[in-house]
């Protein structure tokens, strides 16, 4: 189903004849499709990488019991392997924040060629973008702290 707003104001300024209304009406919806389909791409990317760090935490898991029982906690080599966990964890938040950033710029992109299609009369509507599991990581810095 369509949005209300994109049914709603079909007479935007940009053609006053029956046949522009259709015409607008029609760029209207192939608008929104394309908003939805990026929108649907973007949350399928969120959703692989929560996954992605739910795996690390279960090898974080697997690895921090296994070097439990064969070193003592105050062990060097705990805190070297707590350290390498720690980079991982790292890099892994800048995989998630650039990947945030190229879906921003793939929604200002689209925006903008939207924009353009309508001749500049009317902005489009830009993709907000976010991750919806913010907490992912949390369980990961629970373990290693």
């Amino acid at each position: 189903t369509l949005s209300p707003h994109l049914l709603a104001d079909d007479t935007d300024g940009i053609s006053s004849s029956p046949g522009g209304v259709l015409k607008q009406t029609g760029l209207r919806i192939r608008q929104e499709t394309s908003r939805r389909v990026l929108a649907a791409q973007h949350r399928s990317s969120h959703e692989m990488f929560q996954k992605r760090i739910v795996r690390l935490e279960q090898h974080l898991v697997l690895d921090l019991n296994h070097a439990r029982r064969t070193i003592s906690e105050n062990n060097n080599s705990m805190n070297v392997l707590k350290t390498h966990w720690r980079e991982i964890v790292l890099g892994q938040k800048e995989l998630m924040h650039m990947m945030l950033q190229r879906q921003r710029m793939e929604a200002t992109t689209l925006a903008a060629k939207h924009t353009s299609e309508m001749d500049g009369f009317k902005k489009s509507v830009t993709l907000q973008i976010s991750f919806p599991f913010p907490k992912v990581f949390n369980a990961l810095e629970d373990l290693l702290s």
